[in-house]
């Protein structure tokens, strides 16, 4: 932008000269002659908030008659940049901000020889600028630390005398006092808090009896153009019943000062909350803050002002937060233990200073301000009320509904709720009745429930238990009406009129399943719906909450009041809502139900990255929990005589006993299905080292004895077990983790009791304790690793080796080939664990390298040498999870830069090169153009679209009932769901015909394993993805891929197994072993539920991933659960605790019997029939997905329990009487309904696909399918600063007109001119 300053006084004589000038400059165009340009000038190269008050600093007088330009990253594009840059004298560039600065550092040959440039504020790459020749000098930068418009007048006016030698008098640098205290409504600032609580006072902003809240902010916050925001938040504060001082905090020891502060009258003892706009390129690691945080006991509010990303942008980016934003807004915040993230302020274009150059001012977000100041004040009142008054609620999950599912990973639940309650009453809370962990069970297994369409009779008798809530639709509309037109629109969309649905409805009002005691009321979250409507189940990819869902929130917020909410365990399902990224707004699910409640999240420690989730998205305090105690698995049983007689076989001397002890080794171990896990064609005597350190493996493996209780630490032998497996990977003494684990149950439940009482919960690293230490004690408010630093030097290495064993284990089995290309799934969780390990091992297959810089940050990935690497470059198709989408968008960016870079590569063979092509010329027939193909082509990045998580192939597989095929599983639970590409073009469009193309070229897919708690059958998230991804390349390119399991338990010691080794070491360690089983049962109910938990995770191996699963693997669980081979009384245990456990287990194992893929005995399938139905006749039906809501399971089970011999006629009725009752229709009913249900199911899936175009389509349809890069990458651009990745050309592509263009120009001008000269001579 050129701005021109003109004296006061204007010269009119001098005007009718302006003609003749005009003339003579337009024939110089005409003769060919260059326009003289002003020779030099300071250009201004700032971020765009900045920008705005350069120009209000530009309309300031004095200012020295030079040419002075500004520009923000959003005007490099426009052509005077290149061409002010190449004649320019001096340059302030601000590097904090990414662009300009990193395009004048990269490209000095665009500047003049002498040019002067200086570089203000700072950044992590400051010490590259200086080596660049940008120079910091101390007095200019003291003008633009506090950037008032007339501090960037004097700086201007600095420059002008000191650096052009004009004659420009300019005044000092005006600062305001060192952390200053400031208010809107003051008339100045305040240099003590004793003079601001005066002025506070005498002016009638102070309310007696009220806490106060002290905001931090920058100091440049209190400028025009940046301050109104803060302003607004002052406001709504004491609109609030809040007192407020806001300090314009100093980096020079701020520890101190606010220690100062938080010490001193009239915040001793009277605050409330810290509102931390200023935490943001800083924590506790580089402040030593956690004692003063500590000192002042408050929750410290994470207040969001976004540098990187505008308004307009912010609303309608799905993403929310840029890349770049994350780190400041979250990442660092968090490691200071910020909590409940708001976007507070937003930048917004001015519209009369933005005519030419793109000038923006922050403005508040109105309705972010008021809540969040609704918010505090409820902290406020939670630290002020007393214990006997306050209301708590106390949220558990049934997720999936079923008696025997109430529960949360690796927590027993009842145990705990039990521990709180005792507390609470300890506490002086209000609660009525005296309950234990049985009366706890009893009470929710009673009246606490989910309950399944597909079981009206269950409904009605939870119903009977007298405890629901109910909620007239009347209310509900009402509530609903006052939520934003966006989001009704959605829910509507997705569930229709609240009339209509059938969730958890009687006679036309919702039911709330809960139970009040006194002042404490304990309820399920609702479930997300999928189980309660096949065709969501089958079609739908980001679905909005249910009505009864969204019911239940509005009853918290409308009707209940709670003045806080316990959510027990991990984890929810609001915090995985459709919305943003992160950066919600108002309108995005997660923030429309939680409202103003303060949400205290028990969470356990080695599960960071979805707790990560729960903090950003569902406004979580975390208060991190243990993980269970650890015990060696050992050999048992038929694995300690295997043992034994192995080494009989190496000691004696006689060939005959030698060669009948081999015969017999060689039947136990396939009998046992150990020649499946480890890959044996035949166990002959040079497979016995391998059956021998298997069974080592085995005997050393840590396993979880038991659940965790919260706010109780395990004791005895346990306690020592894991203690020792510490000390053996850590740097410290048994004795001193020991320690530590003692301390995690009083710490868990002092934070909880803290947490209520609206105190601050000190932050810590998280993450499996075995391999992270330092995450114990836990009740601690846990962070993640740092994404920038992904992966790390340690991680690379550990990747790199994982690289090469994958090319190694493939290369064994097919000839010694390469893969042509690796699925490698990413998660955050396994990232933060790791450190990105399976990220290290994508960029080493593809033969890239990170680079990192000196703060160990990647800076960038490069080709590893031809010379290197000497061998083939492998292509990999990238499986993000939503939450790593969303947490590590600049890994993503980093990866889809590695890719574009080694598609380019012609130095050695190029399978990203070769499938690149392949696709381009698929996407070009299908009617592309080649541009948009060849960008769609490089795209590897593939996830569940913006605001959607995870598979549907867990639900899928467990719904049972709701498919025939698997087909299914694979289309409708994985494809459609994760077939969005991701890139620096485009973010999260679906792309699935280019999906497909790559399924059909994978070779091997890999995951990783980094905890020593978590393995693959105790959730159901690797399945879903690693078994979901090699289930659709199976279905893609008609063989199976070659599953491996990256193991890195151990820091650096992690190698690569095949899937089957993984999942039969995990049985035989785990789930098969005594010990374990012995850990579980002492957990009563929660113990059962794990145990049904394995086999249904194990079910979905079977499904997804059928040559893993051995049909050893069901022989022996069912030996074990059913038979009870081992004498550990099993059925008893079932039968008190949970036997609805047990009736889902064995009706799981039918199903595998049903849909032919255990081909078991017919006396197993009796028995386990038989079993199965006496359970539903002596307990009740379990009512889960794949046992009430599967008719056809149902019916093979009457048809087989009536042969002869199997059970008594009588025992038949019960069992159907029992299943019909519970549907309130017949048997046979169900059956025929449920057959014509899937026929339509497979008739609109029949009708989608043909409707949807085909890959031979036109231009048009395709484009329909897909996403235009193009089109994409615009949109990118607009919503989220930092996906799209700039390419600046160094090159001047200004635009220039041709000499005849020019001529016709000047002569139009020279007429115009000649008749306004005319008309002014005619008017005089």
């Amino acid at each position: 932008m050129r701005l021109s300053f003109k004296p006061d006084g204007i010269d009119r004589r001098r005007f009718r000269l302006l003609p003749v000038f005009l003339c003579l400059f337009v024939l110089l165009l005409l003769m060919g002659g260059a326009v003289p340009a002003f020779a030099g000038g300071i250009g201004l190269f700032v971020g765009d908030s900045d920008a705005y008050t350069c120009i209000r600093a530009l309309n300031l007088p004095n200012l020295p008659d030079t040419d002075i330009r500004v520009f923000s990253d959003r005007d490099m594009e426009r052509p005077e940049f290149p061409v002010f840059v190449r004649q320019m004298d001096v340059a302030v560039v601000d590097i904090m901000q990414r662009q300009p600065a990193e395009w004048l550092l990269e490209n000095p040959d665009q500047m003049k020889a002498g040019v002067r440039i200086y570089a203000v504020r700072r950044s992590g790459h400051t010490q590259d600028f200086l080596n660049g020749g940008f120079k910091m000098d101390r007095k200019l930068r003291a003008y633009y630390d506090y950037t008032s418009a007339e501090n960037l007048a004097n700086m201007i006016r600095f420059i002008a005398n000191r650096d052009l030698g004009m004659e420009t008098p300019y005044d000092p640098p005006v600062v305001p006092p060192e952390n200053a205290l400031y208010h809107p409504d003051a008339p100045g600032l305040f240099p003590t808090l004793s003079e601001y609580a005066q002025w506070y006072r005498s002016s009638g902003h102070f309310q007696k009896g009220k806490l106060w809240d002290l905001t931090v902010i920058f100091p440049t916050f209190t400028l025009d153009g940046k301050k109104a925001a803060v302003d607004a938040l002052i406001r709504a504060y004491e609109k609030n019943g809040i007192n407020t001082v806001t300090w314009m905090r100093e980096m020079k020891g701020w520890d101190k000062t606010l220690m100062h502060f938080i010490s001193s009258p009239p915040l001793a003892g009277n605050l409330g909350s810290v509102t931390g706009f200023a935490f943001k390129f800083s924590s506790m690691f580089t402040v030593d803050l956690l004692p003063v945080l500590k000192k002042a006991n408050v929750p410290v509010l994470n207040a969001q002002n976004l540098f990187f990303t505008s308004g307009e942008e912010w609303l309608s980016s799905p993403q929310g937060i840029s890349p770049v934003g994350l780190a400041f807004q979250f990442s660092n915040p968090e490691m200071s233990g910020l909590v409940e993230p708001s976007v507070i302020g937003v930048k917004e274009k001015d519209p009369v200073l933005s005519r030419e150059i793109n000038a923006f001012r922050h403005t508040p977000v109105a309705p972010h301000v008021e809540m969040l100041a609704r918010r505090a004040a409820r902290w406020h009142a939670l630290k002020r009320k007393p214990n006997r008054d306050k209301k708590i609620f106390l949220m558990y999950y049934n997720h999936g509904a079923g008696k025997q599912n109430i529960g949360a990973s690796y927590l027993n639940v009842f145990r705990s709720i039990s521990r709180i309650i005792e507390r609470l009453r300890q506490e002086g809370y209000t609660i009525e009745g005296e309950f234990t962990e049985e009366t706890v069970k009893d009470l929710l297994l009673r009246s606490g429930r989910n309950i399944g369409t597909w079981a009206p009779d269950e409904l009605d008798e939870l119903l009977r238990g007298g405890n629901a809530a109910f909620i007239d639709m009347a209310d509900y509309r009402k509530w609903l009406a006052a939520t934003p037109a966006e989001f009704q629109e959605k829910v509507a969309k997705d569930w229709g009129a609240p009339e209509k649905t059938n969730i958890m409805v009687k006679d036309g009002r919702f039911v709330i399943p809960c139970i009040q005691l006194g002042n404490l009321i304990l309820a399920p979250q609702p479930v997300r719906g999928f189980d309660d409507d096949p065709d969501k189940l089958y079609h739908s990819t980001t679905l909005y909450p249910h009505h009864q869902y969204n019911a239940f929130y509005f009853w918290l917020q409308e009707k209940i009041r709670p003045d806080a909410m316990i959510s027990l365990g991990t984890h929810g399902t609001h915090e995985w809502l459709p919305g943003k990224q992160a950066g919600l707004t108002w309108k995005c699910p997660p923030e429309v139900l939680i409202g103003d409640i303060p949400n205290i999240y028990p969470y356990i420690v080695d599960d960071v990255g979805e707790g990560i989730q729960a903090k950003r998205r569902g406004r979580g305090v975390i208060i991190d929990h243990a993980v269970p105690p650890f015990k060696r698995g050992g050999v048992y049983e038929e694995y300690a005589t295997l043992t034994a007689l192995i080494s009989e076989y190496e000691t004696v001397s006689s060939e005959k006993i030698r060669a009948a002890r081999l015969e017999r080794i060689s039947e136990m171990t396939i009998r046992l299905g150990l020649d499946k896990d480890l890959g044996l064609a035949a166990v002959d005597e040079e497979a016995l080292e391998k059956v021998e350190h298997y069974l080592l493996e085995l005997k050393t493996e840590m396993i979880p004895y038991g659940l965790h209780t919260f706010g109780v630490s395990p004791s005895d032998a346990a306690l020592t077990e894991t203690a020792q497996a510490m000390a053996e990977k850590g740097e410290k003494s048994a004795d001193f983790y020991a320690e530590q684990i003692r301390a995690c149950g009083p710490s868990e439940m002092e934070s909880l009791i803290r947490g209520l009482s609206a105190s601050y919960i000190p932050p810590a690293s998280g993450n499996d304790p075995i391999r992270n230490p330092e995450s114990l004690p836990t009740g601690k408010n846990f962070y993640a690793f740092d994404p920038e630093k992904v992966p790390s030097r340690e991680a690379w290495e550990a990747g790199r080796n994982a690289g090469r064993e994958i090319i190694v284990a493939y290369g064994q089995k097919h000839d010694n080939a390469y893969p042509e290309q690796v699925g490698v799934v990413l998660w955050s969780v396994e990232t933060i664990r790791d450190e990105g390990i399976n990220v290290a091992t994508a960029l080493y297959l593809m033969g890239m390298k990170p680079e990192w810089d000196h703060r160990d940050k990647v800076k960038t990935v490069v080709p590893i040498p031809a010379g290197e690497l000497n061998r083939p470059r492998i292509d990999v198709l990238l499986q993000m999870s939503g939450l790593f989408r969303d947490t590590f968008p600049l890994v993503a960016l980093m990866l889809d830069s590695a890719v574009k870079k080694a598609a380019a590569l012609t130095d050695l063979d190029n399978f990203i090169r070769k499938h690149s092509q392949q696709v381009e010329k698929s996407l070009i027939a299908g009617g592309r153009s080649p541009e948009e193909a060849r960008k769609l082509s490089l795209v590897r990045l593939y996830s569940a679209p913006p605001g959607a998580y995870g598979t549907k192939v867990a639900k899928m597989s467990g719904n049972s009932g709701l498919w025939e095929e698997d087909d299914i599983v694979a289309e409708q639970g994985f494809v459609k769901m994760q077939s969005y590409g991701y890139s620096a073009d485009l973010w999260g469009k679906p792309m699935e015909s280019s999906y497909r193309d790559h399924l059909r070229s994978v070779d091997a897919t890999v995951h990783t394993i980094s905890s020593n708690l978590y393995g693959t059958m105790d959730n159901d998230d690797v399945f879903q993805y690693l078994g979901g991804l090699s289930m659709a390349v199976r279905k893609a390119s008609g063989k199976d891929p070659e599953v491996f399991v990256s193991m890195q338990r151990t820091t650096g010691q992690g190698h690569v197994e095949p899937l089957s080794a993984t999942l039969g070491r995990e049985m035989r360690s785990r789930y098969l072993n005594p010990k374990w089983i012995e850990g579980m049962k002492k957990e009563n109910y929660a113990g059962a539920r794990e145990m049904a938990e394995f086999m249904e995770n194990m079910w979905g191996w079977q499904v997804t991933t059928p040559d893993a699963v051995d049909k050893s693997l069901w022989e022996q669980s069912y030996e074990v659960y059913v038979e009870d081979k081992y004498g550990q009384e099993i059925k008893a245990f079932f039968n008190r605790e949970n036997p609805w456990a047990y009736q889902s287990m064995t009706a799981r194992m039918l199903e595998a019997v049903r849909k032919e893929y255990w081909q078991a005995d017919e006396k197993v399938t009796k028995k386990l029939a038989a079993e199965y139905a006496l359970n539903v006749v002596e307990k009740g039906v379990a009512c889960c997905d794949h046992t009430c809501n599967n008719p056809m399971l149902n019916q093979m089970v009457v048809n087989i329990i009536s042969l002869p011999g199997v059970l008594s006629p009588e025992m038949v009725e019960k069992f159907k009487v029992a299943i019909e009752q519970m549907a309130k229709k017949p048997l046979e009913q169900q059956v025929t309904e449920r057959k014509a249900m899937l026929e339509k199911l497979r008739d609109g899936l029949k009708k989608s696909s043909a409707d949807a175009p085909s890959e031979s389509s036109t231009k048009q349809k395709a484009e329909t399918k897909e996403a235009s890069p193009d089109q994409s990458a615009k949109e990118t651009a607009e919503t989220v600063e930092g996906y799209k990745m700039e390419d600046m050309n160094k090159k001047d592509d200004t635009t220039e007109m041709t000499s005849s263009g020019i001529q016709w120009a000047a002569s139009l001008f020279i007429l115009l001119i000649i008749g306004l000269f005319v008309w002014g001579a005619r008017r005089k």
